[in-house]
């Protein structure tokens, strides 16, 4: 007798593979990602549309996806744009439009993530979306592995940023 083919559900580990293109420029982003990863499916590592186009996929399948910002990486927050005085942080004296940084907050110590948007000699402008905030995405997937998580990998799954 067939078996059915093992289908992704939560708290499996799948092994994909994607293309992501994104619709809509913006600064200092590469266009195209072509890429494999490795996640613990209902576990919040991708974005929530991604996620829920994995449901239901076997090994060797492939489907293309549109993910709206809104089950992506959320619409651009003007607040999250801001303009600081150039010489507040050292590192900002080399900076040029479009470079992406990485600072450390003072007071949080999380690290925070900006795209130079605009370098005056007194001030710089700084974008801490992220850099598909805004941006409707388009995926090539394809499920490589499929295998239920151990117990290990659901205790330590990590879960991702928000």
């Amino acid at each position: 007798m067939n078996q059915k083919p093992l289908q992704v559900e939560d708290n499996m580990v799948v092994s994909l593979s994607y293309i992501l293109t994104a619709s809509g420029a913006r600064p200092g982003h590469n266009p195209e990602k072509q890429a494999a990863t490795q996640i613990v499916q209902g576990h919040k590592q991708v974005v929530a549309g991604l996620e829920q186009a994995l449901y239901g996929m076997s090994v060797g399948d492939e489907k293309d996806i549109t993910v709206a910002p809104s089950q992506g990486y959320g619409d651009v927050n003007p607040a999250s744009v801001q303009t600081l005085p150039r010489n507040s942080v050292p590192s900002f004296a080399a900076a040029t439009q479009g470079q992406r940084l990485r600072l450390l907050h003072k007071k949080s110590g999380k690290l925070r993530r900006a795209t130079v948007l605009n370098v005056t000699p007194d001030t710089i402008v700084l974008d801490f979306n992220h850099p598909l905030a805004g941006r409707t995405l388009h995926y090539h997937l394809r499920v490589d592995e499929i295998r239920q998580a151990t117990a290990t990998e659901l205790e330590t799954s990590p879960q991702a940023e928000s």
